[in-house]
Formats: C-alpha cells, sequence, structure tokens
C-alpha cells in the first residue's frame, strides 16, 4: 500500500513539473518581444505601451531604445533580470494603423551592438462603447 502511495505521489510531481515545463516554454515569445496592449484601440485614453524583450537589461543602454522610431520613456528590469521599457501610447498611434502592425523595438547594447525584434499588434479605431 505504501509503495502505491509513493509511486502515484511520485508520478504526479513527474506530471505537474512537465506541466509547469511546458506552460514555462508556451511563454516565451519566439520573437524576442511580448507588446502589451496586443490590441491597441486607437480611440483609447491609456497612457503607455509596455515591451517586455528577452535581452537582459543589464546589457542595454537604457537612453538608446525605441519602438517604431519613438524613444522610451522609462526602462526597468523584470523579475528574469530582463528589458521591460515603456513608451507613450499616442506617440506609439502614431507609427500604426488598423487592422494590424507589425512594431519592432530597437536597443543598443553597452557593447555597441543593437538588439531588434518585432511583434505583431492588433489595431482597432475604436470599442464601439
Amino acid at each position: 500500500m505504501k509503495r502505491t502511495m509513493l509511486a502515484g505521489g511520485l508520478l504526479c510531481t513527474v506530471v505537474l513539473g512537465l506541466g509547469l515545463m511546458l506552460r514555462a516554454a508556451e511563454s516565451v515569445d519566439p520573437d524576442g518581444i511580448a507588446v502589451s496592449p496586443s490590441t491597441l484601440v486607437m480611440g483609447s485614453q491609456g497612457v503607455w505601451v509596455t515591451v517586455h524583450a528577452d535581452i537582459p537589461y543589464s546589457s542595454v543602454d537604457v537612453a538608446n531604445v525605441w519602438l517604431n522610431g519613438v524613444l522610451v520613456s522609462a526602462t526597468f528590469a523584470d523579475s528574469q533580470g530582463e528589458l521591460v521599457a515603456k513608451f507613450q501610447i499616442d506617440a506609439v498611434k502614431g507609427t500604426v494603423a488598423p487592422p494590424s502592425a507589425v512594431v519592432k523595438l530597437v536597443a543598443l547594447t553597452l557593447d555597441g551592438d543593437v538588439f531588434s525584434a518585432t511583434d505583431t499588434i492588433r489595431v482597432i479605431e475604436d470599442t464601439g462603447r
């Protein structure tokens, strides 16, 4: 009986671990950035477009980060130590149009290299509310 319970507990632990590993792998954006909001409403009253990038914050020249040519307003590291950049939403709205847009993040590194990555976002005129 104890052996069966031990085997069952071990199997549950393995299955749970595999599930968590697969979920973590799915959350990594294959393009290197994730943009929020993923749907940009042209008539919204938002303040920021936030970009999470797969590059260590410590390697970025934070004064030289752009999204579609818009200079970054603020940067910080996320819980993984990677770059998070905030851009004025109205400035980004001036670079996109419905129904979708490819947005490109460009950042200079402290080594003088260029990091660039893209994401596609949905762009709509208004929510109709």
